[in-house]
């Protein structure tokens, strides 16, 4: 975490709300410097696309776990189970 990000939470996180840093006050933050307060969320991403876009869809991949095992299509019960190498589970 660099010294400017840093500062700007020592400011945010204060416990006492009169000493807090303020909305105004945090947009002014030299963090925010070239951001630009006045583009919506829905303008700044409008026309943008995503960074990386596959090819092919790769959440539907099945692993070969052991080749002698005759092929069986694996389904998975859930997404966090075949992401964590347990699609039987």
């Amino acid at each position: 975490m660099g010294p400017v990000l840093r500062d700007l939470l020592a400011k945010i996180f204060v416990p006492d709300p009169a000493q807090r840093i303020t909305v105004d006050d945090i947009k002014e933050h030299r963090l925010f410097k070239d951001y630009d307060w006045t583009v919506t969320m829905a303008e700044r991403f409008q026309n943008s696309t995503a960074p990386y876009i596959p090819e092919e869809a790769v959440f539907n991949e099945e692993a070969n776990r052991c080749s002698e095992e005759e092929a069986v299509p694996i389904k998975p019960k859930n997404l966090l189970a075949a992401l964590m190498g347990n699609p039987a589970a």
